[in-house]
């Protein structure tokens, strides 16, 4: 950390904004090793795409940043075959070090006016049902890989990100009330949350194998956490060796294990607002990607309180009197 620290003082002297002149890619390591940058949750990813920046604009005076250059950036990955989630992240990730250079003197300002998102279309198709969901876990478990087995499980029945169950720990793990607490240093948003933790998964966890003094629910067999592209890798494998295919011309994610948590608790009758708060959803356009099926729960149940409230004494007797004055019309 110190070495790191002294890196940034260094790169700092280095950078003149008096002058008006500050390559994009000066920026890009100084961020790097910034204390912000160590409090990202994925830091891989995230130096990844500070990478791609600096390859695109790199030689850019990062003062005089312009629309023109955001185009010229998502031109050249698009042409690179690059999707329009990644594209909107990579874009996000450069304003943001953009307004950190700025904040700290580094740039004499912030030099883009308001950036739109490309419209992303992120729905899914694919629906992971319940026991879909059982025939992946007994493939895993055919192969011999119990941790992934109650990795499956419990993400299915928790809405834990890849990420989150990847590094769960034992005592984050409540099997008396049945709950997952999810600290905020692991979580996307960091914000602390609790979910749950289903008889199932708990039962999958107890058989997984872990060495004495392991803090890790689901370690390897070294004791390290599983990465989360290993798991994502034997999830897609117990897919293929269970036949769980998912919907024409999309492939099987890890990830449609969370819309399955949310489309179960809405079946369940989980309010809405519950169900967001556990899967750490902030606002309700980001739960509707993941509700594929919830949608159709809930105009049921939406028609049978309709009914319910149509055939009540009260509303009848209020039809029964308008038709009165009706017939005295």
């Amino acid at each position: 950390m110190d070495e790191a620290l002294e890196l940034l003082r260094r790169l700092s002297d280095r950078l003149t904004p008096t002058v008006g002149v500050v390559a994009v890619r000066e920026l890009t390591k100084l961020y790097i090793f910034s204390p912000d940058f160590f409090g990202l949750a994925d830091q891989v990813t995230e130096r990844g795409r500070l990478a791609t920046i600096g390859r695109i604009l790199g030689d850019r005076n990062a003062c005089t940043l312009s629309l023109a250059d955001v185009d010229h950036f998502r031109t050249t990955r698009r042409e690179e075959g690059i999707k329009t989630a990644t594209r909107n992240r990579e874009i996000a990730r450069l304003t943001k070090m953009l307004r950190w250079s700025a904040e700290r003197g580094h740039i004499s300002a912030y030099p883009l006016p308001r950036v739109r998102a490309e419209v992303e279309k992120n729905e899914r198709s694919t629906y992971r049902s319940e026991d879909d969901v059982i025939a992946v876990v007994t493939a895993a478990k055919t192969k011999g890989r119990h941790a992934i087995a109650a990795i499956i499980a419990t993400a299915y029945d928790s809405g834990l990100r890849r990420r989150e169950v990847c590094r769960l720990l034992v005592e984050q793990l409540d099997e008396r009330d049945g709950v997952i607490a999810v600290p905020a240093p692991v979580t996307k948003a960091q914000r602390a949350r609790a979910t749950v933790l289903s008889d199932w998964a708990s039962g999958l966890i107890r058989a997984v194998e872990r060495p004495e003094g392991c803090p890790w629910a689901f370690p390897t067999r070294r004791g390290r956490p599983y990465h989360p592209r290993v798991v994502t890798k034997y999830y897609q494998e117990a897919c293929e060796l269970a036949g769980v295919k998912p919907a024409a011309g999309e492939r099987n994610f890890f990830h449609d294990l969370r819309a399955g948590f949310g489309d179960n608790q809405i079946a369940v009758g989980t309010h809405m607002q519950h169900v967001m708060e556990m899967a750490g959803w902030q606002d309700y356009r980001t739960a509707r990607r993941y509700l594929r099926r919830a949608a159709r729960k809930i105009a049921i149940d939406a028609k049978a309180r309709l009914e319910e409230h149509r055939r009540s004494p009260q509303r009848a007797k209020i039809v029964t009197n308008e038709k009165k004055a009706s017939e005295n019309v």
